[in-house]
């Protein structure tokens, strides 16, 4: 993969997590989302961004005090939350293997569930 696939992947999945982390707090409905997102990057100081996307724990990014951002809680995957009672779900090459896409969305629905329900944002 390229430096620039990987830097675009990269701020793609930045503004991803600002979206749909962050959208709810800021309250200036007279700016599109695009908008918001860049007035909030504008606001970051490359620290401030580099620590978004770094973990500060185990499975954790520190939150921004400042700009009121909160981190985000990960759990290992590929095949459902690795932490407590939780449901294991095929990997993904064995969903790929039955052609199914219906039953694939619908395994990524309820993989978003659960993790949600457990307060995890990020599958890695």
């Amino acid at each position: 993969m390229s430096h620039t696939s990987t830097q675009f992947r990269s701020k793609k999945f930045f503004l991803l997590f600002l979206v749909i982390f962050f959208s709810y707090q800021f309250k200036n409905y007279s700016q599109t989302l695009e908008e918001r997102i860049t007035d909030i990057i504008s606001k970051m100081s490359l620290q401030e961004k580099i620590l978004q996307l770094h973990k500060e724990g185990a499975m954790n990014t520190a939150d921004n005090t400042r700009l009121n951002i909160p981190g985000f809680v990960m759990s290992d995957g590929p095949h459902g939350v690795r932490n407590g009672l939780a449901t294991s779900f095929p990997v993904g090459i064995g969903l790929a293997a039955t052609w199914d896409t219906s039953l694939v969305h619908r395994v990524g629905i309820a993989m978003g569930q659960e993790f949600r329900g457990k307060g995890i944002q990020q599958m890695l």
